[in-house]
């Protein structure tokens, strides 16, 4: 399970007013302060409209600085008016778990996920057609990794589209206005950490309200039919027909060991005689297990609380109900 990370919440509306509600004391001298712009392009956070102006060349990027951060999510308002020519398929979008940024093109070791339109040559192999509005995903190693790209016919030149970009262990989702269903969702285990960054290629717009926060965020209805973003400790765990299933004694923990305030909800179907639940604030070291659980037990048809230290239980509170087995 991955180590406890730093909590990161930053969010930046571009309000360069000195009245603003939002960021009350920033200047027009200040934008230099929270990014660090690398490779082609210019990025203007300093204007009156407070927005952030980018017109990007070969992979322009903002590292925003002090968003170090693994299990992250990152969202923004992004609207890409036009790109560099007829055929450059331009796009704006953020990088996360960010490393080592040089001025190239695809200068970093991290992955990207952006939104564009496509150019006057059809993207085929993705099914994007000339013209048409696209997410892509991609992973930067001082070069590039498509990991995938699919057609969204809605995205269109001049409208403001809000972007999501949520990344768990290993599995990365891309989501687009208030469609709780995601574009993409990919699962790619190479890089564990870095920093935010915003990032385009070929084209210009404008990036505003922008959101990077580490606190945990996550659901799963395993639909997919994965579970490699959870690590299991002893146990059999598997997931089918929409659901996880656990045999024997043991856990799946999904997240790091910096989530500690959170609400966890969760539909758990015991087996008859099994005792199920969710575990919170928990971790496994040599086979022993610490953490707090909700149980339902039902063989005995009670609901308990326990707090797990190293592999010794105790009980901390129980009531009576009915627990029917799946």
């Amino acid at each position: 399970m991955p180590v406890a990370q730093k909590d990161v919440q930053f969010v930046d509306h571009f309000n360069t007013n000195a009245n603003s509600q939002t960021n009350p004391n920033r200047g027009n001298d200040t934008f230099a302060n929270w990014y660090t712009i690398m490779g082609e392009g210019t990025w203007n956070g300093n204007n009156t409209d407070n927005q952030l102006k980018a017109d990007i060349g070969m992979g322009g990027k903002a590292v925003i600085k002090d968003t170090e951060s693994s299990d992250v999510i990152v969202e923004a308002d992004i609207n890409v008016a036009g790109q560099a020519a007829a055929g450059a398929n331009g796009n704006l979008g953020v990088v996360i778990r960010g490393t080592d940024f040089t001025t190239g093109v695809d200068g970093a070791n991290g992955y990207y996920a952006g939104i564009g339109v496509q150019g006057n040559n059809a993207d085929n192999n993705n099914g994007v057609a000339a013209g048409q509005g696209f997410i892509e995903v991609g992973r930067m190693h001082q070069g590039w990794t498509a990991l995938k790209k699919v057609a969204v016919p809605e995205i269109v030149h001049g409208e403001t589209y809000r972007l999501r970009v949520v990344m768990v262990g290993s599995r990365l989702r891309v989501y687009l206005n208030d469609n709780p269903v995601p574009y993409v969702d990919v699962y790619d285990a190479t890089y564990t950490g870095g920093q935010v960054a915003l990032r385009g290629f070929r084209a210009n717009g404008t990036y505003d309200n922008v959101v990077v926060s580490t606190a945990p965020r996550y659901e799963a209805d395993f639909e997919n039919g994965s579970m490699n973003e959870w690590t299991a400790y002893m146990g059999n765990w598997s997931v089918a027909d929409g659901a996880m299933k656990g045999q024997g004694a043991g856990m799946a923990l999904v997240g790091n060991h910096g989530w500690s305030d959170y609400e966890y909800t969760g539909t758990v179907t015991p087996e008859a005689g099994a005792i199920a639940g969710l575990a919170v604030r928990a971790m496994a070291a040599n086979s022993k297990v610490s953490g707090y659980f909700v149980a339902l037990d039902e063989a005995n048809d009670k609901l308990q609380g326990i707090k797990a230290e190293r592999g010794e239980t105790s009980v901390l509170a129980e009531k009576a109900m009915a627990v029917n087995a799946g």
